[in-house]
């Protein structure tokens, strides 16, 4: 594009053209904020690394690296083991085939304004034996069934709705200012423990199945259930379940 300048050179005026280009400085294309991603390269699944910004592993029509913050992940196609290294950070979780476990290093939910929400549907299962934090809790729905294996530090209320979660480890229920809504099935298989998630509070009217192993061993429940109305099972000949 050309333009025309007036300049005064020496008190006499002279008009001068000058010759200029236009750029326009384009963003250079990443991962979006606030997009579901699908596990695996080309979204079909399996095993493999999940980290932040460095192994491309992410499926939203091509296959991208997991961007860090604002994502929510599903886990599709074939189950496998996925593998996080050092911490990643997810608003939701979805399964939509059965089999997947979840391993290694710290797995944060984090969703801006909502609770984060970990969904598998009815006949499903999957395995979280990541560390889990965040200071939001978590909802789990759709029907299926969710193990966590981890010494978990989440804070907030753990919500069943519909579903099943079995926790294998005594800090599985995250820190001990967490509490929780059993309107689910709710499955304590850790043996003789002391729950650290369970001293908050307890509500709801599902169903906690708790796992004692038998023995002379006590699994202890500290905690306020005084709002809950549902169903206690306790199995394990010759040990106690203890509410306190």
């Amino acid at each position: 594009m050309l333009a025309a300048l007036m300049i005064r050179l020496a008190g006499t005026a002279r008009a001068l053209t000058l010759g200029f280009m236009v750029f326009a400085v384009l963003p250079v294309a990443s991962p979006a904020s606030g997009q579901t991603l699908t596990w695996g390269v080309g979204g079909a699944g399996g095993s493999g690394t999940w980290n932040s910004g460095t192994t491309a592993n992410w499926f939203n029509g091509a296959t991208i690296v997991w961007p860090g913050t604002g994502t929510a992940a599903t886990f599709a196609g074939t189950s496998g083991t996925v593998t996080i290294s050092g911490s990643v950070r997810a608003t939701d979780l979805t399964f939509l085939t059965s089999g997947y476990t979840i391993t290694g290093g710290t797995l944060a939910l984090i969703k801006t304004a909502a609770t984060p929400t970990i969904s598998l549907a009815s006949g499903l299962s999957g395995t979280i034996g990541s560390i889990v934090t965040g200071t939001q809790g978590f909802t789990l729905s759709g029907g299926g069934a969710l193990a966590l294996g981890g010494a978990n530090t989440f804070t907030g209320t753990t919500t069943i709705t519909s579903s099943t979660l079995t926790v294998a480890a005594a800090n599985g229920l995250g820190a001990t200012t967490s509490s929780i809504v059993n309107n689910g099935v709710l499955n304590l298989t850790a043996g003789a423990v002391t729950y650290g998630g369970l001293t908050g509070t307890m509500s709801g009217s599902g169903t906690a199945n708790v796992r004692t192993f038998g023995g002379s061993s006590s699994v202890i429940l500290n905690g306020n259930y005084s709002g809950y109305t549902g169903v206690w099972n306790i199995g394990g000949s010759g040990s106690t379940a203890k509410c306190r």
